[in-house]
């Protein structure tokens, strides 16, 4: 394994839901050379997943998408990884002292919600990221900053509709604002919010 970035193959992240956006965000941050990923997600892969999540297949169909990536990873990276069949709550909300960083790959708003006051209880920094359709989003929360209380605090649940390369290319974008994170080089990312529109082919980074 080559490591671009040595200092990654010291550094641990959790990833909150292996889904769309969790599973490019593994096989990114792992093939990237992160020393140690803890993998966390309830779930299990059903057909509906098949347009737009990375290792839902006919061969996966009904098998836990934490422990399924988890084995993948066995091949493909040197990474240390734990993985939970288990959705994030206050029961293993423990899980986030184990990391130097926590990114948000969930697709409901009261997870997101716990997640960042955990991660701010604890100090420690998130990357959260949404997508829908061909639009989708991705930001850095600092845990001193209140940059996802005013992005997240007039949301409301809706429907979702994805795309397979709209979840890849945020998911990649996410990664990449996780990886600077972690070298520490992310200080121009302060309470802002990187949006990318795929329909007019644009991306934007915009103050919060």
């Amino acid at each position: 394994m080559i490591y671009k970035n040595p200092e990654l193959k010291n550094k641990t992240a959790l990833v909150v839901g292996c889904g769309g956006l969790g599973g490019y965000v593994i096989e990114e941050l792992s093939r990237a050379g992160i020393g140690k990923l803890i993998l966390l997600d309830g779930d299990s892969f059903s057909q509906s997943n098949m347009n737009r999540q990375l290792l839902a297949d006919f061969d996966t169909l009904g098998k836990m998408k934490a422990e399924v990536y988890a084995k993948r990873l066995k091949k493909t990276s040197v990474a240390n990884v734990k993985f939970f069949n288990q959705f994030l709550t206050k029961d293993n909300a423990n899980l986030i002292e184990e990391t130097d960083i926590v990114l948000d790959c969930v697709d409901n708003l009261s997870t997101r919600e716990f997640m960042s006051i955990e991660c701010k209880k604890r100090g420690k920094i998130l990357v959260s990221a949404a997508v829908e359709g061909e639009q989708g989003q991705a930001l850095i929360c600092f845990p001193e900053e209140d940059s996802f209380e005013r992005l997240f605090s007039k949301a409301v649940e809706t429907p979702h509709d994805t795309i397979s390369y709209a979840v890849a290319t945020v998911a990649s974008i996410q990664s990449a604002l996780a990886i600077k994170a972690m070298c520490g080089i992310a200080e121009e990312f302060r309470n802002k919010i990187v949006l990318i529109d795929l329909e007019s082919m644009m991306v934007k980074i915009l103050e919060l």
